[in-house]
């Protein structure tokens, strides 16, 4: 009886491993999402300035 709660003690601690690394993995990966998101806004808020900077250019040259 002792090495079968041994062997399931050690099923059970293999799957809690499990679970913290794929937990880990999913917090990083949303990490990752959001630094990718913030970087996209901040591009195109350049774009847009750069865009209307060029307007203005236009503007002023007709």
């Amino acid at each position: 009886m002792a090495i079968a709660d041994l062997h399931d003690l050690a099923e059970q601690l293999h799957n809690i491993d499990e679970e913290r690394r794929i937990s880990a993995i999913e917090d990083q990966s949303v990490r990752i999402s959001r630094r990718l998101a913030i970087d996209l806004v901040r591009h195109v808020d350049q774009l847009g300035q750069r865009i209307a900077a060029l307007e203005e250019q236009l503007r002023s040259r007709g």
